[in-house]
């Protein structure tokens, strides 16, 4: 994988399973931002001792929060929640700065001119989406089984165009 992202303009790419991750993760900073994708959720932000501006991750308690407490009682606590892990950044950042690191939600909702914007960079080539493994839709139980386990090294893809053969006999 990490010469698939050097081919694809990265500056640097990281080896998740070598044995110096960890390390060279906090040592390759200073880092402008932080995307987690992985669902990691933003109290990671403040469990290393790298150095960033934002760290901006994808899983928000917000909706889990206010399904459960309410809309007040849920916002409160996200609230909470979103504040103890910026404090907690900014007290393991390895070195004082002006601008403290700070964490934040990103939220997604779909765009029909969006996709069609992605769909366009994908017809130029300056957009490709790597595939681990495509499922025939009956073996949608199996894509489910294999999304659990975490780990995969692209996206896994149910294919419902294709057609089931029955066999007589």
């Amino acid at each position: 994988m990490c010469e698939r992202a050097t081919s694809l303009g990265a500056a640097a790419a990281l080896d998740r399973s070598s044995a110096d991750y960890d390390r060279l993760l906090e040592e390759s900073g200073p880092y402008e931002v932080i995307v987690d994708c992985a669902g990691v959720g933003g109290s990671e932000a403040g469990t290393r001792r790298w150095r960033f501006s934002r760290f901006v991750t994808l899983s928000s308690p917000l909706l889990r929060l206010t399904d459960a407490r309410g809309l007040l009682g849920g916002g409160c606590a996200a609230a909470a929640r979103l504040l103890a892990d910026g404090l907690s950044a900014a007290r393991t950042a390895p070195a004082p700065s002006a601008c403290p690191p700070h964490v934040r939600w990103a939220f997604f909702t779909p765009s029909a001119d969006d996709i069609d914007m992605l769909h366009r960079l994908a017809e130029r080539g300056r957009l490709s989406v790597c595939v681990e493994r495509v499922f025939p839709w009956w073996e949608g139980v199996a894509a489910y089984e294999r999304a659990a386990r975490g780990g995969a090294r692209g996206k896994l893809v149910l294919d419902f165009t294709a057609e089931r053969t029955v066999s007589s006999c």
